[in-house]
């Protein structure tokens, strides 16, 4: 650990003045405006510096609770050799009233007074049992936070905005700056070192809220610092930093501010970009490390980044748009023409205004820069749908980049996979070609997607590149937004719609003539959320058929179903001719089907279905299970079906494909009776609770590509089955990834070996070990190897070691080691996989991992065999929900990534191998190795 402004105990008084009781804070000014706030938070979750919680901007901060925010911000964990054997002596407590008594306990090796020294605690108050007691003893151990002179802490104590500035002024290494007495002489070098801008204090004394120690740590991040240069047992002597600031010099993270000139894509002025893994800020060449840029291009930006010794360029942590340019976007509905190299546009109320697009201007088309405009025509650069975004990064008042974006809008009626082609229900474009192109497709929320992962139905909006900008490209986003129901106003001037009390907007480009009172419509509507297409009718939903009448003459009749999603009875009448199962007929001939009737008995078949409305509100077109798999399939339980299957939400982690059952917040579990289908009582609908079992005869998907339920059904005469609770092994030491291995010397000059590695729920560490047990096993490791460790309270140091994964066999290390031998229960506390990634189920968004078969041979030693082909045994992980590393075994480096990105899957099924690694339900790690 790095630290500053420490020589000796008199020097670090840091927050023993001003323990007297403290005026209660002024209630915060915080709005959703807060800027400098929400700057500070987004920069320090996205270095992952704090966790993203949910926390009350106005809560006083603690003093505890402010040592525990900066020892993980700037990632504190030992002292390093130089600062132990000049450390002050920190009176130290066990709680044991003969030994504290002596008042002479040190933090040193040699403190050998007493058998509990690995508990013990600083201060008199701060008990090992405390929230935060680590982290207190840390900030102590670095000499920036102490107690009174009765050796009290006052965890619970609400810090002044005083002793926080002082704290970090302190751990700028700035201390011998600081002149005239506390405070004001505090407040005077945090005022230099730019700590207290943005802060919302006002005075000294006044306790500071969570959004002002946020915004403080975030400061002082960025100040330059006084490095410590040259120990001695009679103290530290201090050089200032001209290029270390508090962030670099902790956590060896530099930021560099300037403007994205070139993506993978395109640069400003040529449409050739990149490769995949780099961009360039003012030419300056940034590893993307699969971080997405791709929105950033002309923006001006705050890169974060590492130097790696082995990387042949800065690669980024995290990149953000620091909101330092202007941009001002027109919408395509609001231009008037573009004229003498002038686009005049007109809001809604608001005067003609026309802006610059010329030769002094970058344009970029659809995702490409335009080599020469003037070869283009006025259609090219007015888009008919769309937008024009003019942005101008550097403030200077001029717009120097126009990124024209020309949208075309598909409803998808069929796709040929084959030839990749996406056919549109509306008239134009016909369809749009995607194999000589260079294509992606995202959600709204910039996720990635395949071809196959596109539904029928869904809406897309499509920009693409023209021939003269090279290699072709093509961005699609596409949207499932589709509303039924009937108009009950309509308001042309607003260009409104209101459908069942809910009020949507349509596109200029809509059709109006598609508006009609009376008859139920499907409006589609694209990612913009405004309706652009219209057809009559209903798309197909669920219901549980419960009987089918007919008039007296037998030439129409009506269908009784319960709607799963309303949870309640309908009835529909039949329209002349209905679709069941592809195959149109007459209503009246229905009883000939054997989808629907047992034919030998004359009876109904009462089951799950899709059915579908007309514009007249008649049940015209039915579908059974097992029929078409792009619209309904059925899943097969086998043995399963009838038993009491785990509930578990998606949100979860999934383990084990049986007997779990997978569902998301729209899916509908409900009990129906077994015979007695029209008895509406016996119908039911049940609130499910995650890691509980239930009873299950049927689950029902809308696509076999899917790892969540769409609709589950039990079937029951009375009761619903008993619940059960999980069982949870106890097994807690987590895993960890190794990065890095090297010799080094302990403070006694010792030989020790140092790990660097990540722990996948706290992240980076670095540990010595010192065992004479452990140093073979320990110098032996590689990177990429997978252990688990624990360490002693006194120095940190390990003093347990396992390492159950060998990244140059790629298998287990042993077979009995716990992860493996509980492998088949996914209640375990700790759970870890090894396999290869077979399919990519809900548009990437789950992984299915088959595990590899491990034996024992004769002699006992370790067989990993062939992947399992039994599909009951694979396992399902959300790839969003861990944090993922990635290994390559050329460089021997562990880097970050994203699971979208990474993980493949070749022809033959067989994809990447992969260790993943759960606590709990909870997903923590996803190895991926190359």
């Amino acid at each position: 650990m790095r630290y500053f402004g420490f020589r000796i105990l008199t020097l670090c008084l840091a927050l023993s003045l001003l323990l007297s009781p403290m005026t209660m804070a002024m209630e915060s000014s915080l709005t959703e405006d807060d800027e400098v706030y929400t700057e500070a938070i987004e920069v320090l979750t996205g270095l992952n510096l704090i966790k993203a919680e949910n926390k009350n901007p106005a809560h006083n901060v603690t003093r505890a609770e402010f040592a525990d925010i900066l020892v993980k911000v700037l990632g504190w964990e030992t002292l390093t050799e130089e600062e132990q054997t000049v450390k002050g002596k920190y009176l130290g407590y066990t709680n044991d009233p003969d030994f504290d008594s002596k008042g002479d306990w040190v933090w040193q090796e040699d403190a050998s007074e007493t058998d509990d020294y690995e508990n013990a605690t600083p201060f008199k108050d701060v008990l090992t049992t405390h929230e935060y007691w680590s982290s207190i003893r840390l900030a102590a151990r670095s000499g920036i936070m102490t107690g009174d002179p009765n050796k009290y802490f006052r965890p619970n104590g609400a810090i002044t905005l005083a002793e926080a500035e002082k704290v970090l002024v302190y751990a700028c290494g700035s201390a011998e700056r600081i002149s005239g007495s506390f405070p004001g002489g505090v407040l005077q070098e945090a005022s230099r070192l730019g700590i207290t801008s943005g802060i919302e204090a006002i005075s000294a004394s006044e306790p500071i809220t969570y959004r002002d120690a946020v915004v403080l740590v975030y400061n002082a991040l960025g100040a330059n610092v006084y490095e410590a240069v040259k120990y001695s047992t009679e103290g530290v002597e201090y050089k200032k930093s001209k290029d270390e600031t508090l962030l670099s010099y902790y956590r060896s993270i530099y930021m560099y501010e300037g403007i994205v000139t070139e993506n993978r894509f395109t640069s400003l002025t040529k449409p050739e970009g990149t490769d995949d893994d780099v961009i360039y800020v003012d030419d300056i060449k940034f590893k993307t490390d699969g971080i997405s840029c791709d929105d950033l291009l002309g923006q001006s930006v705050d890169v974060y980044y590492t130097e790696p010794k082995r990387s042949n360029a800065p690669v980024i942590v995290y990149i953000r748009d620091n909101g330092y340019g202007d941009e001002l976007i027109v919408e395509a509905q609001d231009i008037v023409e573009l004229k003498d190299n002038y686009l005049h546009y007109q809001k809604d109320g608001q005067k003609q205004k026309k802006e610059y697009i010329g030769s002094q201007s970058n344009i970029i088309y659809n995702g490409k820069a335009l080599t020469d405009y003037t070869d283009y025509s006025d259609d090219i650069l007015v888009p008919e749908h769309g937008s024009i975004r003019f942005v101008d990064a550097d403030s200077n008042g001029s717009y120097e980049t126009v990124f024209v974006n020309s949208v075309e809008t598909v409803i998808v009626s069929a796709i040929d996979y084959t030839q990749q082609i996406i056919y549109n229900k509306m008239d134009e474009p016909k369809s749009v070609a995607l194999s000589k192109n260079n294509t992606f497709i995202t959600d709204a929320d910039g996720i990635k997607y395949e071809l196959t992962d596109i539904p029928l139905n869904s809406v897309l909006d499509v920009k693409r590149t023209l021939d003269t900008q090279g290699e072709l490209l093509v961005n699609i986003e596409r949207s499932f937004s589709v509303v039924t129901g009937v108009i009950t106003s309509h308001d042309s001037y607003e260009r409104e719609i209101t459908l069942d009390g809910d009020t949507y907007k349509y596109s200029l480009s809509f059709d109006e003539s598609l508006i009609e009172m009376g008859p139920i419509i499907t409006f589609y509507m694209n990612t913009a959320g405004e309706i652009i297409w219209a057809k009559r009718g209903t798309e197909l939903t669920f219901g549980y058929l419960a009987g089918i009448s007919y008039d007296n003459l037998g030439s129409g009749g009506k269908i009784k179903l319960y709607d799963l999603f309303e949870e309640e009875f309908a009835v529909y009448e039949l329209a002349d001719k209905v679709v069941v199962n592809k195959v149109s007929d007459k209503a009246a001939k229905l009883k000939k089907s054997s989808a629907l009737y047992d034919l030998s008995s004359g009876e109904m078949k009462a089951q799950l279905i899709k059915y579908k409305l007309n514009s007249d509100g008649k049940l015209n077109e039915i579908l059974t299970a097992n029929v078409d798999e792009n619209e309904f399939v059925e899943q097969n339980l086998g043995s399963l079906k009838g038993q009491e299957l785990k509930f578990r939400n998606a949100s979860s982690v999934l383990v084990d494909k049986m007997p779990v059952v997978y569902m998301n917040e729209a899916t509908v579990f409900s009990s129906v009776p077994v015979t007695n289908y029209s008895d509406e009582e016996l119908y039911r609908n049940i609130n499910l609770v995650d890691n509980l079992e239930y009873k299950v005869d049927r689950v029902y998907k809308n696509n076999l590509q899917s790892a969540i339920a769409t609709v589950i059904l039990m079937e029951v005469d009375l009761g619903i089955s008993s619940e059960k609770k999980s069982q949870i092994d106890n097994d807690s030491t987590p895993v960890s990834i190794v990065k890095s291995v090297r010799t080094a010397l302990t403070e006694d000059g010792e030989e020790c070996v140092v790990i660097k590695g990540t722990m996948g729920n706290t992240g980076d560490f670095s540990h010595m070990v010192a065992d004479d047990d452990l140093m073979k096993p320990a110098s032996e490791l590689k990177p990429g190897d997978l252990i688990r460790f624990e360490t002693d309270g006194k120095h940190n140091y390990i003093s347990r070691l396992i390492k159950i994964f060998d990244v140059g066999d790629l298998k287990w290390h042993k077979a009995e080691n716990p992860l493996t031998t509980n492998a088949s229960s996914y209640d375990t506390k700790l759970h870890a996989v090894h396999g290869r990634v077979v399919s990519k189920l809900d548009d990437g968004a789950y992984i299915v991992v088959a595990p590899y078969i491990y034996s024992l041979d004769s002699s006992g030693n370790v067989v990993k065999g062939d992947i399992e082909t039994d599909e009951t045994k694979y396992y399902t992980y959300p790839t969003a929900k861990f944090r993922v590393y990635k290994f390559n075994s050329e460089e021997e480096k562990v880097t970050n990534a994203d699971a979208y990105d990474v993980i493949s899957i070749e022809e033959s099924g067989i994809g990447s191998e992969v260790v993943a690694y759960t606590r709990t339900s909870n997903a923590i790690s996803l190895y991926i190795f190359e």
